[in-house]
């Protein structure tokens, strides 16, 4: 009988920046790099770690999933063959408010888009 198949999982325990979006990115790589010295399978981040979780700063934090300042973390998906769980004020229009959401990377470089 084949052994079966295992998934190391990982939760990476942050502290976000509040409303600083690139320090965050930058703080997720770290993690990231991190979890595959430890061969992690998947990492989750907690809710809102690339804003911090200042609900009044979260207007100037909205992202989309393909959002250029995400790129680091996407690369690090693909290159570590990681999926990583970031989350992120989504962003929906000007005159709508942000939304809470969970931006997945695939290691092949898909993402998945979660709203709140």
């Amino acid at each position: 009988m084949k052994p079966t198949p295992s998934i190391r999982i990982a939760a990476a325990q942050t502290v976000s920046t509040a409303g600083d979006v690139a320090a965050n990115v930058r703080m997720h790589t770290k993690f990231i790099a991190t979890a595959h010295q430890a061969r992690i399978d998947l990492l989750v981040f907690p809710e809102l770690s690339l804003s911090g979780y200042e609900l009044p700063l979260l207007r100037d934090c909205r992202l989309q999933p393909d959002d250029s300042r995400l790129t680091p973390i996407r690369d690090l998906a693909q290159t570590t063959r990681m999926t990583v769980v970031v989350g992120a004020a989504l962003d929906r229009g000007e005159s709508v408010a942000p939304s809470i959401a969970a931006i997945t990377f695939l290691p092949p470089g898909h993402l998945h888009l979660t709203p709140q």
